[in-house]
């Protein structure tokens, strides 16, 4: 509220400085009132929150050799087919981010975000490069 309040001072407009600071013109209204926490928050947890031991469970069956290289949008069928039901897809997926598990799992070399070295000719006829391009003209062939 303070750094607000200093930037109003100094010229700033009011949606500006709130806008700044990453917060709403009605809520800094509503601190400048009264600055306590009205919100309520969860009464109780959800009927169908997963245990902890549920959740090591889902961890223990994601990184078990079996399925460490697959991810859960085919972990969740495989066990399916063995009348193993731990959770639902988004789930799994929630479980892995959480634990950041879900990085890549896979055997294969992890997808690189470089860009391939530029080709540089130091030399006449070091470099030939060709190109299928379909240029749209009057000429016709037979």
């Amino acid at each position: 509220m303070e750094l607000i309040n200093e930037a109003m001072k100094n010229g700033s407009r009011h949606a500006i400085a709130c806008d700044d600071m990453e917060i709403d013109v009605k809520t800094f209204k509503r601190w400048v009132i009264d600055t306590t926490d009205k919100r309520k928050g969860p009464v109780k947890t959800p009927g169908n929150k997963l245990h902890l031991d549920e959740v090591e469970k889902i961890v223990k069956v994601c990184t078990s050799q079996r399925y460490m290289d697959l991810p859960p949008s085919q972990i969740v069928p495989l066990l399916a087919d063995d009348g193993v039901y731990l959770a639902s897809e988004s789930t799994f997926y929630k479980i892995l981010k959480a634990r950041k598990l879900l990085e890549h799992r896979g055997k294969s070399k992890r997808k690189s975000l470089e860009l391939p070295l530029a080709l540089i000719a130091t030399r006449p006829n070091m470099i030939y490069s060709w190109d299928i391009t379909y240029l749209k003209s009057c000429i016709t062939w037979l």
